[in-house]
């Protein structure tokens, strides 16, 4: 018989674990929710549509084992061609947009290339360059991103929107990433050159029939393992064994525990955590971002000067405060006449009428305290017969989350076939 391996958690870290580990063991999945995924969920509208509204977008030099993992599963992929990211002060209603091609550049009346904007880029350019040498150079160890920007003060409409494009691949706010250590996020940077640099305009991919393709993908040869709703209320880790207490009183048993979730709730649910577990997952801090679709347009800049995405702000007494909305129609999935938009962490009202879709979406919050202890979650792993994996693991990234559920699999022998 095989051994049993219980997987807390349905989203990309979980999935993943499951689809290795499935050849060898006889896995159950358990989701709290009523459905797999995620932050990698694929909405369909009232009106028939259907799109990623969170998780969309992935470079394919920077995401190798999530790349490869899309080729094993037969999941097609098509090339996503930027058309630009642009910006709108709410307040003074300024905007700054820069757009790919002679249509973008049209639209805005080619005012990136006024003098004053060039010179702005090309300011932010060279200070974001010392920074990341100093950081090459071990000189931003123990400081914050504000007070690495600090070093070479330079305020401009490029400045923000460097910061948008790190609050955008980290689900952090503004003043959430200005408190963060700086060797995080330019670590970040460095490793993720896909999306902060002008390769971003022919390096990006997604899904060619949208995230849910490799969810669909990656449960279909355990569909009957997985529990959706699971009330998990406690999990006794006993000699040679791990049992799995629900909230009706049942109890199941398993020879080992992957623990998928964020990890905050991995630590609630464990009845005795050892005191490296209390200390490395007791560290980590979570937020409930709100992500809504809609078609209120109102506090957008014109149509036709939609990129991919547009950054609102407000920014009073240097107190920034940020929103992030996708345009929809930027999407290879649907038509160019599609109305709809995703905002996250929305700084500006919108119109319940013209709400399609609002829910909150968890994501680890990567501060001074949780940077320190990324290096030593993979020491959890073996401990007990419980196994971690998760975003958390790294940048809080698809890749991120990928790598360590396979780190487990090749833990366990069941790894890349």
């Amino acid at each position: 018989m095989r051994e049993k391996v219980a997987i807390v958690g349905g989203g990309i870290a979980g999935l993943t674990a499951a689809y290795f580990l499935s050849r060898k063991y006889d896995i159950t999945l358990f989701e709290k929710k009523n459905r797999l995924g995620g932050n990698a969920y694929t909405l369909t509208t009232d009106d028939g549509l259907s799109f990623d509204v969170a998780v969309a977008v992935f470079g394919k030099n920077c995401y190798p084992n999530f790349t490869k993992l899309l080729k094993q599963l037969n999941v097609e992929t098509t090339r996503f061609s930027s058309p630009g990211i642009g910006m709108r002060n709410l307040e003074t209603k300024k905007e700054f947009t820069f757009s790919f091609g002679l249509k973008g550049l049209w639209a805005q009346r080619f005012s990136i290339l006024k003098p004053k904007q060039i010179y702005s880029i090309i300011a932010e350019f060279i200070n974001m360059n010392r920074l990341r040498k100093l950081y090459e150079q071990g000189k931003l160890e123990g400081l914050t991103m504000k007070e690495s920007f600090e070093l070479h003060a330079h305020k401009s409409d490029a400045r923000v929107m460097s910061m948008f494009m790190l609050c955008t691949v980290s689900s952090m706010y503004y003043e959430e990433i200005m408190a963060a250590p700086a060797d995080f996020f330019f670590g970040k940077m460095a490793a993720h050159k896909d999306f902060f640099s002008p390769r971003a305009i022919f390096s990006m991919f997604q899904a060619k029939n949208n995230t849910q393709s490799y969810v669909d993908a990656l449960v279909e040869n355990f569909k009957d393992k997985v529990i959706l709703n699971a009330s998990i209320v406690t999990i006794e880790r006993q000699d040679g064994s791990c049992v799995l207490k629900h909230q009706n009183g049942s109890e199941m048993s398993f020879d080992k525990v992957v623990m998928a979730c964020n990890a905050d709730q991995a630590l609630a649910l464990l009845d005795s955590p050892s005191e490296d577990e209390k200390r490395i997952l007791g560290t980590w801090k979570y937020k409930e971002g709100p992500i809504v679709v809609h078609k209120d347009m109102s506090s957008l800049p014109k149509k036709e000067r939609h990129n991919l995405y547009t950054f609102l702000f407000t920014n009073k007494e240097d107190e920034i405060h940020t929103s992030i909305t996708g345009h929809i129609r930027r999407l290879k999935s649907v038509s160019n006449d599609c109305e709809y938009l995703s905002t996250q962490h929305p700084n500006f009202p919108i119109d319940k009428k013209l709400i399609e879709f609002h829910e909150n979406f968890r994501t680890p919050v990567f501060d001074t305290n949780s940077v320190q202890v990324i290096e030593e979650l993979p020491s959890l792993n073996g401990k007990k017969n419980t196994y971690y994996c998760g975003s958390h693991f790294g940048y809080g990234l698809h890749e991120d989350a990928v790598s360590s559920a396979i780190d487990v699999a090749e833990m366990l022998d069941a790894g890349w076939a």
